[in-house]
């Protein structure tokens, strides 16, 4: 493997899929999960949300509850034209997961065809890779909050 695996790609396994099911770190909300130091929530994404991002996947998540909204919050675009988004609106973890699963058996690859699900994709990919929007989220989220701890 060598080096940080956690940015291996492995572009066969998307060629071959026609969406990606990230299963975040923490899925049970009882657990103790990441949080934004500015925000103090409980939202946690890693490298497994944001690898289908930057290669044009769509994606299905199994997290926390309101992580797709807190996707959505950073201004991603997410894929009603797939499916039923609702699912990360469920309390229960375990109920969340099983209506995943109900939409994983019901999906239909000609949907992939939607060319506003093909434009949320590009879309999607290019502010992932946007350099300035990334300078001005390291600035607003760590540098900014930083300073005012440091001066207060």
């Amino acid at each position: 493997m060598g080096g940080a695996f956690d940015r291996y790609i492995n572009t066969d396994w998307l060629d071959q899929t026609s969406f990606t099911l990230a299963v975040e770190t923490y899925v049970d909300d009882s657990d103790i999960s990441g949080f934004s130091l500015v925000q103090n929530d409980s939202h946690f994404l890693c490298e497994k949300t944001y690898k289908p991002i930057a290669c044009k996947h769509p994606l299905l998540m199994v997290s926390t509850q309101g992580n797709l909204a807190h996707l959505r919050n950073q201004g991603f675009e997410t894929y009603p034209e797939l499916w039923d988004e609702s699912y990360d609106n469920i309390e229960d973890w375990q109920k969340r997961i099983d209506y995943i699963i109900q939409i994983v058996r019901d999906f239909d690859p000609g949907s992939l065809d939607n060319p506003v699900v093909q434009e949320k994709l590009l879309y999607n990919s290019a502010r992932f890779f946007d350099k300035g929007l990334r300078t001005h989220l390291l600035t607003s989220t760590m540098i900014n909050p930083l300073l005012e701890f440091v001066n207060a």
